[in-house]
């Protein structure tokens, strides 16, 4: 089948978007090809790539403010790191990190800070983490041997647009007491100035995008671009709900959007119509949208986007049952987990034949804490154990992520490992101790008893009235097999025996479903009311805080009424 699309090109002979699309991206891989070399490299000695990255690193470091209170430029091998330096977290980096807020150069290495990023932090708010030239360039080089793969594996992905998840702004730019810019980068400012220019070329959704402040107003744009974009090669996002989400948004905007679409405007449900975002006139997708839109909901996305052959997102731990949703709203195209990768680091990226994904070693130091407090390096690690994740990024030193890792074997000499969970995902209100990798494990055995598949689940705690309670917020299970799922579910829980006592002495009442409708796209919109980027927003199936009755259910009373005698029927 011939490709339509075309550009006209200086001398004015016509380019086939195909061939333009192959262009800009075989650029882009052959950029990245030195990169990807030398990671493959890097994996045949992960000692010797992990020493060679620490001393670039102390170097940068050594003149700095951290670097002259710990003596950092006598940093040269990875035991070096270990008697330098003691295990930090957020909090221990507080001292820095303010100074860095406050406009002081050289705090935590000789890098310029270019913005600081927010990420997930505690209720108070969120938390920020300065971006560097060179964190963005540790970024790139996992990124590189990533994408490479990718079109190694499947030159077809080369031939056509991509989307790479964009975050809308929502709220306007800001800065620091010290005036430092905050704020989210693209995604393509991790790709390099060259890579971000190439992909830029093929994006679906443009990157003016992001400067949208409405949720309505981006969901709409973006929707837009998308429909237009009928040979969608590459889907990119974090969290997949994020894509399922805008899928959902699709009815709502449907007649806006095809009205655009044949118009060549662009005009949000709740706001001014955004010329600079609109597409030349295009009939033949507003026919497709609405052909999409009247056949079952589970084959709109198959219609849209008939050439889609990779969803890369998040896969593992929580985001599991989400992805599976969003393989089944796009069954067309095969599915790629991320890796783990955090705002502060790179850890582990995906390669095509590799069981798991494997440890990004030229990105950052990596250290890997056991339960017994010890801390072991990349070529001292054990398959089939279990580690929390410790960077230094010549950001943060010795930094403990909170993210709990399993081994699972070697790619070369390179460990490859899969996300569990957070070891901060932790609910203990009267001595339950209930760990999130635990709560998921018990749904998800539930689940697979009463062969069911909840489009939404998050257990949390209610502490308003009575004992303490916990509440499973579940969306698409039936009401019959409410009952049932919470039986199987509490047996797996109990297995706790701190859990099992507390239900026991009464410290704890009985566990309660709670049926909600848009769980996934509250749960993002409640986030991001903290201060997350909305695409970063990670799944899980435990939340500590307490509050999530209002953001999950609304504050209309009635209906929250209507909720309430559910959850309480379904426990008697």
């Amino acid at each position: 089948m011939r490709w339509r699309s075309t550009r006209a090109t200086p001398r004015g002979r016509a380019v086939p978007e195909r061939a333009r699309a192959a262009l800009a991206n075989g650029l882009w891989a052959a950029s990245l090809a030195a990169d990807a070399r030398a990671f493959h490299h890097a994996c045949a000695d992960p000692q010797a790539s992990q020493e060679r990255l620490l001393r670039r690193q102390m170097r940068c470091a050594a003149s700095s403010a951290i670097g002259r209170d710990f003596d950092l430029a006598r940093v040269t091998r990875l035991i070096d790191l270990q008697h330098a330096l003691p295990l930090g977290d957020h909090a221990s980096h507080i001292p820095y990190l303010e100074r860095v807020e406050a406009g002081e150069p050289n705090v935590l290495g000789n890098d310029p800070v270019l913005a600081l990023e927010p990420t997930s932090g505690s209720t108070a708010g969120a938390k920020r983490i300065p971006t560097t030239r060179g964190l963005r360039r540790a970024f790139g080089r996992a990124i590189a041997p990533w994408i490479v793969d990718l079109f190694r594996h499947d030159p077809l992905l080369m031939t056509g647009p991509a989307y790479w998840s964009l975050s809308p702004a929502l709220q306007r730019a800001s800065h620091s007491a010290g005036g430092v810019p905050i704020g989210f980068d693209a995604d393509t400012a991790y790709l390099g100035r060259v890579g971000a220019a190439l992909a830029g070329s093929v994006l679906a959704v443009p990157d003016g995008v992001r400067a949208l402040r409405t949720t309505d107003a981006f969901r709409h744009a973006s929707l837009l671009h998308l429909v237009a974009s009928a040979r969608l090669r590459l889907l990119s996002v974090w969290n997949p709900s994020f894509f399922t989400i805008l899928l959902d948004a699709l009815p709502a905007h449907a007649e806006r959007l095809a009205h655009d679409l044949e118009r060549g405007t662009c005009t949000p449900l709740d706001g001014a119509p955004l010329a600079a975002l609109a597409r030349p006139p295009d009939r033949a997708a507003a026919t497709r949208l609405r052909a999409a839109l009247r056949g079952e909901p589970t084959d709109v996305g198959r219609t849209l986007w008939p050439w889609l052959r990779l969803a890369s997102c998040w896969t593992d731990a929580a985001a599991e049952r989400p992805a599976r949703e969003l393989s089944r709203r796009l069954p067309q195209a095969s599915l790629q987990g991320k890796g783990l990768i955090a705002t502060e680091a790179f850890v582990t990226l995906p390669l095509h034949g590799v069981a798991a994904p494997v440890l990004a070693l030229r990105s950052h130091v990596f250290e890997f804490l056991d339960a017994s407090g010890t801390c072991s390096f990349a070529h001292q690690l054990e398959p089939g154990a279990t580690y929390e994740v410790v960077v230094t990024t010549g950001v943060l030193y010795r930094y403990r992520l909170g993210d709990m890792v399993r081994v699972e074997g070697h790619h070369r000499h390179a460990p490859t490992m899969r996300f569990l969970g957070r070891t901060a995902g932790i609910s203990d209100h009267v001595g339950e101790k209930l760990h999130e990798p635990h709560v998921r494990d018990a749904l998800d055995r539930a689940c697979r008893a009463l062969g069911v598949e909840p489009r939404f689940a998050l257990l949390a705690c209610d502490t308003r009235e009575g004992p303490p309670t916990y509440r499973l917020y579940l969306e698409g299970v039936s009401p019959e097999r409410h009952a049932a799922l919470l039986a199987a579910f509490e047996q797996g829980l109990s297995s706790n025996p701190h859990y099992a006592y507390a239900r026991a002495l009464g410290q704890l009442g009985a566990p309660r479903v709670v049926p909600v409708t848009d769980g996934a796209a509250r749960f993002e919109a409640a986030a991001a009311a903290r201060g997350l980027r909305r695409g970063d927003v990670k799944p899980s199936a435990l939340s500590a805080a307490t509050d999530w009755y209002e953001a999950l259910c609304g504050a209309d009373s009635d209906r929250a009424h209507a909720v309430r005698d559910v959850a309480h029927d379904v426990a008697s």
